[in-house]
């Protein structure tokens, strides 16, 4: 059983490992993270994305599931000291909790934060995609892809 369900979650795993992988160079004073408010995507050093494939989808379909980025810094815990690695983790709850209030508003489903990653995964409509791509609390967004598992 537990066989099962590691593979069906392995693509997810493995999509957000490969987001993750570039920014595990980065390293960050972890206790400076509250001192360091989230920056909009204007501010930000990264260019802006298009998102308009995204838009569509949603529009067309209705919905779309995404993998949202938090705008943070981010140590991976491997790299941090028990009480950074906490801290890192209450942090990253904070942000996903100022985010869901930023969402309340608007039908969003299936919502799935993760502890350790500043990440979130949610199926969205095209009215709550346009508040996340504007939100200074969201660095990047990708459609979520589900791979089957490869045979052996």
């Amino acid at each position: 059983m537990l066989k099962k369900r590691f593979l069906k979650m392995w693509p997810c795993l493995a999509s957000l490992f490969l987001m993750i992988l570039p920014g595990c160079s980065q390293i960050v004073n972890a206790h400076n993270l509250e001192a360091n408010p989230p920056v909009s995507q204007n501010e930000s050093t990264s260019s802006v994305k298009d998102y308009s494939r995204l838009l569509t989808v949603a529009e067309t379909a209705g919905s779309v599931r995404i993998l949202v980025k938090l705008n943070m810094p981010f140590v991976p815990d491997g790299q941090l000291s028990p009480k950074q690695s906490e801290e890192q983790q209450r942090y990253i709850s904070k942000m996903q909790d100022q985010l869901c209030t930023v969402l309340v508003q608007h039908d969003v489903q299936g919502i799935k934060r993760f502890k350790y990653t500043p990440y979130m995964a949610m199926r969205v409509n095209a009215a709550a995609l346009k508040v996340l791509i504007s939100s200074s609390f969201v660095s990047s967004i990708e459609a979520e892809s589900a791979m089957p598992p490869t045979e052996r």
